[in-house]
């Protein structure tokens, strides 16, 4: 008996020395990913667009909780509805993000920046639509309802980015072909 407990202690102690070593890479990633100089670039490409993300998961706790929401606002001394002004700088950071990328690189730049609000702001607001319709279909816990909105925010602009990598590693190719070969087979 002592001998199983002995070894089951060693590879508990084992285990967390692991989930040490790989949170310890994760947070030098996530560093690495969020540390950038504070260049004019880096500020309208990086860190706005952060802030987009930041703005769109309060907006996702906002529309899920607004009691909560308006809790922490009146606190702060704002407003206790912050839906639109998030929403506004949620669209205004990804906006950029989307700018930023190949998905519209061959138009000008007017209708790249049109069409990067128009896109961010109809993914915004479908995002608001999801989230009132979700706020009501569960219970009435705070808890609930704070950790699915930003759980559900997350994977939403985690899906986003899956999708628009996507879309940009296809630039120049006919869809279903490789580069410079036409898919002639329908």
């Amino acid at each position: 008996l002592d001998s199983l407990l002995q070894e089951n202690i060693m590879a508990g102690l084992a285990n967390l020395d692991n989930l040490r070593a790989e949170a310890s890479r994760q947070f030098h990633q996530i560093k690495g990913l969020l540390h950038k100089p504070p260049t004019r670039d880096n500020i309208y490409f990086h860190y706005l667009p952060l802030g987009g993300c930041v703005s769109y998961a309060f907006l996702s706790s906002n529309v899920m909780d607004p009691s909560l929401s308006e809790a922490v606002y009146t606190s702060f001394g704002l407003s206790s509805d912050m839906s639109t002004n998030l929403a506004l700088l949620s669209t205004i950071g990804l906006s950029l993000h989307i700018y930023n990328r190949q998905t519209f690189a061959g138009k000008d730049l007017v209708t790249r920046a049109g069409l990067s609000v128009y896109q961010t702001g109809m993914f915004v607001l479908g995002s608001v639509l999801g989230w009132a319709i979700v706020a009501r279909s569960i219970p009435d816990s705070s808890i609930l309802k704070t950790g699915l909105s930003l759980m559900s925010s997350i994977s939403m602009l985690k899906l986003a980015k899956l999708s628009l990598d996507h879309v940009d590693s296809k630039m120049g190719r006919a869809l279903g072909g490789t580069p410079g070969k036409m898919n002639r087979t329908l």
